[in-house]
């Protein structure tokens, strides 16, 4: 293994890379979470298909108009 030439400069270059890393993932958090709070509509459970809708209104109570 290679003994760096001046260990304070790499010491500063190590710390400066995770800064850098540190903000960018803070960024993406950040980014992704403005997502999230903008679309809610994407955490909603729908069916995936139309059999899975069929189904899922088939096993649900009976609609008002059905209760003679």
């Amino acid at each position: 293994m290679r003994e760096p030439q001046n260990p304070e400069a790499d010491a500063q270059g190590r710390v400066r890379l995770r800064a850098t890393l540190g903000l960018v993932l803070a960024g993406a958090a950040l980014s992704a979470f403005l997502s999230a709070a903008g679309h809610s509509g994407w955490f909603e459970l729908r069916p995936a298909s139309m059999g899975a809708a069929a189904m899922a209104e088939a096993a649900g109570p009976p609609a008002a108009a059905d209760r003679g």
